[in-house]
């Protein structure tokens, strides 16, 4: 069993979040990032082409999806219970998620 942290959003909600990602579901949110993207080579610089600001919002669902264990007490359909929130505590908590994957790869 993986260790997990708790934080509660303004307005109440109780996330609990794993502390890392897995390596499994780091390539998860990589491929959700990288689908569709190019990458090529322009004077010695790299150049991404076919980015889809849609990427972002895939691995945003990926990251919910592997970090939160529950919303609220309940562990099914985490990703709908947030997605349906209103849209700042999903941000906030979009936001702590992030710490959470900012915080691990420091430690590497």
């Amino acid at each position: 069993m993986r260790e997990t942290t708790q934080f509660t959003t303004p307005k109440g909600h109780i996330i609990v979040a794993n502390t890392y990602l897995t390596g499994k579901e780091s390539r998860q949110l990589q491929q959700a990032l990288l689908k569709g993207v190019e990458v090529s080579s322009n004077q010695g610089m790299a150049e991404l082409t076919h980015f889809s600001a849609e990427r972002m919002l895939d691995a945003q669902d990926t990251l919910i999806t592997c970090l939160v264990v529950s919303i609220d007490n309940m562990a099914e359909n985490c990703l709908d219970h947030i997605l349906n929130l209103p849209s700042d505590e999903y941000e906030f908590i979009v936001a702590e998620l992030n710490k959470i994957t900012a915080d691990w790869s420091k430690k590497k």
